[in-house]
């Protein structure tokens, strides 16, 4: 930028904030017809406490307060910044604007704090026309800079479209490069999200059957077990997934409403769900809780004895008592093919995975230090599977366990399918 750019800048940056004051300080004679102003010496730094209180006072009153000489005020300030004249370079410009008849120094005082304070008289038209003048002559510098702008724009993109067929190429990689790097963060996501849901529902289905009770009743022993352990406390957080309900949406509804059903009979205070998967309960009652366990245990009994007497199929894994078309079978406690059943009759009309199996069943043993990963999966040209020793024994033992249950139940291949080890209850 030259010097007459320079100053011509700095001169109208001047200009502004003179303007800027002048507009907002209102003229003596109006403040001196509201009658409620009161006019003093200019103040110095040995003011008297009592003038101090007189003051106070009369702000207190309502009154405005000024001090002669009274005109516009400006200060140069003590912060430096790109954006602004020094302080030494605004003083020059006050100077040199009153010496264009622009305007009248009437008082000037410095400090460190505020740089240099002048109070100032504007003389019109004269100040008018110098803020237009320069305004003008400012104007056209910006616009000279809008449109070295555009200029320099325009050959920034000169030099960017020779460049596009290249940068378009690399663009193009780096976005397919994004693409699949996402899909593959996507897809391990979903993954781990339906690896750790089965390993839920499997620990749950493992706990329930380990009980030997109806997935209610072992909630409401949950329940209790966890209000019990927790009695003293007025709030008690209850896990979703430590209770008797499948890992899914709808099920943490009805575990919802289930819980509001115990806070209408009396067995909390009140309900709320936190964290979507946490219920929390406040001043549990055990002995309500105690009791309505037992009624909904002999309700169950009787709703089994109903379903016995008029379907086909029903089965109660506490006792291990179960009816198939009209014959009456039982489970002995403690045996394989027992725990089999009792799994697949949890997720009844759903596969209970070959790997689940070997766990329900024990068989991990016989796997020995043997790579799983490769004994499950296809190997050969012939698209046969190459089956271990081992393999072999595990396949062998699910097999027998199954016919055990076909034999000490009376279901069919239909209705107990094993495909491959894959087990599944239909009925």
């Amino acid at each position: 930028m030259t010097p007459e750019k320079k100053f011509n800048s700095e001169v109208w940056w001047v200009l502004q904030k003179i303007k800027e004051a002048y507009l907002k300080t209102p003229p003596l004679e109006s403040l001196l017809a509201s009658g409620r102003v009161r006019i003093f010496p200019k103040p110095s730094a040995t003011i008297k406490a009592s003038e101090i209180i007189e003051i106070e006072k009369l702000q207190r009153d309502g009154y405005t307060v000024i001090y002669e000489p009274y005109g516009t005020e400006f200060k140069t300030g003590s912060i430096v910044s790109a954006s602004r004249p020094s302080e030494d370079d605004q003083k020059r410009i006050i100077y040199i604007l009153q010496g264009k008849g622009a305007l009248k120094i009437l008082n000037e005082n410095s400090n460190d704090w505020e740089g240099t304070k002048f109070i100032l008289q504007i003389i019109q038209p004269k100040f008018d026309g110098i803020y237009k003048k320069y305004e003008s002559v400012v104007s056209d510098i910006e616009e000279q800079k809008k449109r070295d702008k555009i200029l320099q724009g325009l050959a920034n993109q000169q030099q960017q479209i020779s460049q596009i067929p290249s940068a378009w190429q690399e663009y193009e990689r780096k976005q397919k490069e994004k693409h699949e790097e996402n899909e593959r963060a996507f897809q391990q996501r979903i993954d781990r999200e339906h690896k750790e849901a089965e390993s839920r529902e499997l620990a749950r289905i493992q706990r329930i059957a380990a009980s030997g009770k109806p997935p209610l009743i072992y909630t409401m022993d949950k329940i209790i077990e966890k209000c019990l352990v927790d009695q003293s406390a007025a709030r008690v957080e209850i896990d979703f997934y430590s209770l008797g309900f499948e890992d899914n949406l709808t099920e943490v509804c009805n575990a919802h409403r289930f819980f509001n059903q115990l806070k209408e009979n009396g067995c909390f205070e009140d309900v709320e769900r936190s964290a979507n998967t946490w219920f929390v309960v406040t001043h549990p009652n055990i002995e309500k809780l105690k009791k309505y366990r037992a009624n909904l245990e002999k309700e169950l009994s009787l709703s089994q004895k109903i379903v016995q007497d008029n379907v086909l199929f029903n089965y109660n894994p506490e006792t291990g008592d179960g009816l198939l078309k009209g014959k009456k079978f039982r489970l002995s406690d403690g045996v394989d093919y027992k725990k089999l059943f009792d799994a697949t009759f949890l997720v009844k009309k759903k596969k209970l995975p070959r790997e689940e199996v070997i766990k329900i069943l024990c068989l991990e043993k016989q796997l020995g230090n043997v790579n799983t990963a490769a004994i499950f999966s296809a190997l050969g040209d012939d698209k046969t599977r190459r089956k271990s020793t081992n393999e072999v024994a595990i396949t062998n033992k699910i097999n027998e366990v199954v016919k055990k249950v076909r034999s000490k139940t009376g279901l069919n291949t239909q209705e107990f399918v094993n495909n491959k080890g894959n087990i599944t209850l239909n009925v």
